[in-house]
């Protein structure tokens, strides 16, 4: 029963995988996904029931096994069943994207649409055209004499490239009213070459302010984006200032190409992506402020509301959610008293995400997020044993140095095939780099979140708190860049395929289960010999 969680979300990610790559049709689904659970279930019934009757004394023992196996089949095979059913109902609901439909039908003539809707993500420059996603409200057909035409209302999100304009066109929260026309992508830039893209030009682009609540609501998280930007950019130099934007608001866009290049060969790209180190630094600094206030139950309403709010102003981020819901789950478990597994909490992390938003089954930074904290809970305490028995003699445990090298070669011996597989190679100085910069990182976190809160309270004083950053951050910036320009910071690897990827996983899964149960022994054997000297 100790991997029992693991099994719920290895099924669950299966029967996503498969629902995926051979939905069902929405009613037969549903059919199939009824039948299937009553036969798991009476099944499983008439199983424990047949071993709970039969048992005696002498096979009571292992009847349990068999009860346990029987249990943890069923449950497999159910969250199997789940993954299928939500990933069929979500490609179903795909299928029907009102987009989809009109490029569908439009026939051999391009359809002028004029759509209006709210600019979802921040907008990526890239060669004179500007990409982003936009969610719509409203869509206008227009017929070809352009006198009439038939609006509707459209729900559905797509993602629309802007020719020909400047970087700073449009901002994220933006409402606008564009006319263009839609048309499967053989852009370059987009990766999936038969994905939707609404096209046009500057000129048909114009800003609209809708007169309802959620504009509203956005247009005030706009507002609080160009306050701490404008921040940033007034108290930093601009490779500071966007580097200050990317690890408080999430935004890359502004950071120059070759400062993120220093950082990929460096090894520590993953720093400007908003994730559990963020949301550290957040809860220590929060817990600061009431460590002498015997109020714990405020103190976690704070955090709460402040983690809510936080992740509306960056935006649907999976590596943000992930550590905020794993956030939530260990300060509950505090708050009443009980213990918590790591482990545990990972894994219902994941199930919660993946049920409540399928598409994050595609999104590669929802992977790297959950792969790099399983490494950090299953890798490096098996890593620091096996160096605590090798070097007894040393406190490996109690070295921050030694701490912070393990974690970070378990995330990098974890990591290295997925990265090798999309970005082509795997920084060699990955470790060096994170041990010399995570230590100035924190301090930059630290100081970017004190100042931007009091900076929304009085500029001034936001201002004069953000100056020691430029320190910290130019340290940074001359650090990636000396490990950058090495010749052998980085290895390509431009022929690695997903076999090399599932053979490296399978030799590590392999390697790590000897190590183990070569640490398990080693403890049994410790063990008997203190009980030997003191008997």
């Amino acid at each position: 029963m100790k991997y029992y969680y693991l099994l719920w979300a290895v099924g669950l990610t299966a029967g996503s995988y498969i629902g995926s790559k051979y939905p069902a049709g929405i009613y037969l689904n549903v059919f199939y996904a009824l039948f299937t659970m009553i036969l798991i279930s009476v099944s499983g019934f008439f199983t424990v029931k047949k071993l709970l009757h039969k048992s005696t004394e002498d096979r009571l023992e292992d009847n349990k096994k068999i009860l346990s196996a029987v249990i943890i089949v069923v449950s497999f095979f159910a969250f199997l069943l789940i993954g299928y059913v939500n990933f069929s109902v979500y490609n179903y609901r795909e299928s029907k994207n009102i987009f989809y439909l009109i490029e569908k039908h439009k026939g051999s003539s391009r359809q002028n649409i004029i759509l209006d809707g709210r600019v979802a993500s921040y907008p990526k420059y890239s060669y004179g055209n500007l990409y982003f996603l936009l969610e719509t409200g409203r869509a206008l057909i227009v017929r070809e004499d352009r006198d009439t035409g038939i609006t509707f209302k459209a729900d559905d999100p797509i993602k629309v490239k802007i020719k020909n304009c400047d970087p700073g066109f449009l901002l994220r929260d933006d409402y606008i009213s564009v006319d263009g026309y839609i048309n499967l992508s053989k852009d370059t830039y987009l990766k999936n070459s038969d994905e939707l893209i609404f096209v046009s030009e500057v000129s048909n682009v114009k800003r609209i302010m809708p007169d309802n609540f959620v504009y509203k609501i956005f247009r005030f998280r706009g507002r609080v984006y160009k306050h701490l930007k404008n921040v940033y950019f007034k108290s930093l130099n601009s490779e500071s200032a966007s580097i200050a934007e990317a690890l408080v608001l999430g935004n890359k866009s502004d950071v120059p190409g070759y400062v993120l290049e220093n950082f990929k060969k460096s090894g520590v790209f993953h720093l400007l992506a908003i994730s559990g180190l963020h949301i550290s630094i957040l809860l220590y600094f929060i817990n600061w402020i009431f460590r002498k206030i015997n109020f714990f139950t405020f103190s976690f309403l704070l955090i709460f509301i402040f983690l809510l709010i936080y992740n509306f102003l960056v935006g649907e981020k999976a590596s943000m959610q992930r550590a905020t819901i794993m956030s939530v789950f260990i300060i509950l478990a505090g708050m009443w008293g009980r213990e918590y597994s790591q482990r545990i909490v990972l894994y219902f992390t994941y199930i919660a995400m993946i049920l409540s938003n399928p598409s994050f089954f595609y999104d590669l930074g929802f992977w790297l997020s959950f792969i790099s904290m399983a490494a950090i809970i299953f890798v490096s305490p098996v890593l620091l044993n096996f160096l605590s028995k090798i070097f007894p003699k040393f406190k490996i445990k109690e070295s921050y140095i030694v701490r912070m090298a393990v974690l970070t070669i378990s995330v990098q011996i974890v990591l290295t095939p997925m990265i090798s597989y999309f970005f082509g190679g795997v920084s060699t100085v990955a470790v060096a780099a994170n041990l010399i910069i995570i230590p100035a990182f924190y301090a930059v976190l630290l100081l970017l979140f004190v100042s931007s809160v009091f900076s929304m309270i009085w500029m001034p004083l936001g201002i004069f708190i953000l100056k020691p950053v430029s320190i910290f951050i130019t340290y940074i910036l001359r650090v990636t860049a000396f490990l950058g320009k090495l010749d052998f910071s980085f290895l390509s690897l431009d022929h690695f395929y997903m076999k090399h990827v599932i053979t490296y996983y399978a030799v590590l899964l392999a390697l790590f289960y000897i190590l183990k149960k070569y640490l398990s022994r080693s403890n049994s054997s410790d063990q008997k010999k203190e009980k030997a000297i003191i008997g």
